[in-house]
């Protein structure tokens, strides 16, 4: 399931950015949880998720927002083992999405997760609004988040990636507004 998360984020990231690099993607796969969803169990998953764990099964380490080169982010202090980030969505259909993130968001809560992250191209107004409106989640102010070799396919500049969080409430407020928009409660894989 790792590899096929991977594929079709680098598949899905490649008509917009070159430098997606498997190698540095790799260094979390130990302190990730993968999700899927799908019609029929034996068929390949409609939307794929990903929660990465700044500790988890007794490993830590940086979460993905935290490795690229930060201007004016707050580092994660105090409860860190209760600190993710969400990366890689890919969905057929943007209903797909939101019920992968719909089960993401539900096992968060029931993991006592404390804090959340994510980020997003500014450029790419589908996931702003998914994860500002929808969602609910706060701008980190002037956080922005570059890596290096990550960069716009037509222009070849950096991508400065902006930073959302929410916290427990947050992310209560997130279900119940997936759930107004059609995200349904449906058996999520969880990898």
């Amino acid at each position: 399931m790792t590899q096929i998360v991977r594929r079709r984020f680098r598949l899905s990231s490649s008509k917009y950015y070159v430098g997606w690099s498997d190698g540095f993607d790799e260094q979390f796969d130990s302190r990730a949880v993968l999700f899927a969803y799908g019609e029929r169990p034996d068929a390949d998953p409609l939307a794929t998720f990903r929660i990465v764990h700044r500790a988890y099964g007794g490993v830590v380490g940086k979460l993905p927002v935290e490795t690229g080169d930060i201007s004016a982010f707050v580092h994660l202090d105090g409860d860190v083992d209760r600190a993710v980030e969400g990366t890689s969505l890919c969905y057929v259909k943007a209903v797909h999405g939101m019920n992968v993130v719909h089960g993401a968001v539900r096992w968060f809560l029931s993991k006592g997760l404390h804090r959340g992250y994510v980020i997003h191209d500014p450029r790419n107004k589908i996931m702003r609004r998914f994860h500002l409106d929808l969602l609910g989640l706060k701008l980190v102010p002037n956080a922005k988040v570059i890596f290096g070799s990550f960069k716009r396919r037509r222009t070849l500049e950096p991508v400065e990636w902006h930073v959302a969080q929410g916290d427990e409430e947050t992310f209560a407020n997130a279900v119940k507004n997936l759930e107004r928009a059609g995200a349904v409660p449906v058996p999520i894989v969880e990898v």
